[in-house]
């Protein structure tokens, strides 16, 4: 298979056949603190940013859905997409300075 015409395939490919113990160990560390910029984020988003997070939880709570996924912010349970579209929107609510601490409500 020529990785150029079907890339998608290629990289689930490679990601199927990955195994824990082949990623170098500042890979992991990297994704770890990219991992806990993002929930930082989202957790200040609601803590700091209540009403600017207000608006997606009631469209999260209107679409609601299969609950299969969970909205880091108040743990509810709900559609993926619904829940991704939380997340993601309550994160970027504020701007992360590192995993510890954030500032300023994003325009």
């Amino acid at each position: 298979m020529n990785t150029c015409e079907k890339p998608t395939r290629a990289l689930a490919e490679f990601i199927a056949g990955l195994r824990y113990e082949d990623i170098p160990p500042e890979v992991i560390d990297y994704a770890k603190d990219l991992m806990a910029d993002a929930l930082s984020g989202a957790l200040a988003g609601m803590v700091f940013a209540k009403k600017e997070c207000g608006w997606i939880k009631g469209v999260v709570d209107e679409f609601g859905g299969n609950p299969m996924s969970t909205v880091w912010q108040t743990g509810e349970k709900t559609s993926t997409s619904c829940a991704a579209l939380a997340n993601a929107t309550m994160g970027h609510t504020v701007i992360p300075i590192s995993a510890a601490s954030c500032t300023a409500v994003r325009p």
